[in-house]
């Protein structure tokens, strides 16, 4: 079934299964399969929250026109939801932490992702990483 078949009906779980159907589930499920085979072998996986660090936000009324700078090119600001995907597409646990600062002065964070079901791995892999690095510290001008 397509969206474009129930058109007139209530928004329902018709849609909801053609907007995640029979292929996303397949490719979700081989996703899932291969972070299972990661996660025997290392207990996180840590990548990029964003594809850029920190930025000073655009309040502009139209959220569609707004445009971010990465790499001297300009992208929607959706992209920038991009990285989360690689945790919550599969039901991953994962946690966002600061460990360094930009040339701005802006946090640059990660992602902690790990086994699923395994919240509390994350937390503690998060905890030791603040001891290390130092956690999150306001930067000038946004401190309370």
């Amino acid at each position: 079934m397509r969206i474009t078949e129930i058109r007139g009906r209530k928004r329902n779980r018709y849609v909801v299964r053609d907007l995640f159907g029979f292929r996303q589930t397949g490719v979700r499920n081989g996703m899932a399969a291969r972070f299972r085979a990661l996660f025997r072998q290392f207990d996180v996986l840590v990548c990029p929250v964003m594809p850029t660090p920190a930025f000073p936000h655009d309040h502009g009324p139209d959220w569609r026109s707004r445009r971010i700078d990465i790499d001297g090119t300009p992208h929607r600001y959706s992209y920038q939801a991009v990285w989360a995907g690689v945790a919550t597409l599969t039901g991953q646990p994962a946690t966002a932490i600061p460990l360094e600062r930009s040339e701005q002065g802006l946090p640059v964070g990660v992602q902690i992702v790990g086994p699923y079901l395994e919240d509390r791995t994350t937390l503690a892999f998060a905890e030791l990483a603040e001891r290390e690095f130092g956690g999150f510290v306001a930067p000038p001008g946004y401190a309370g």
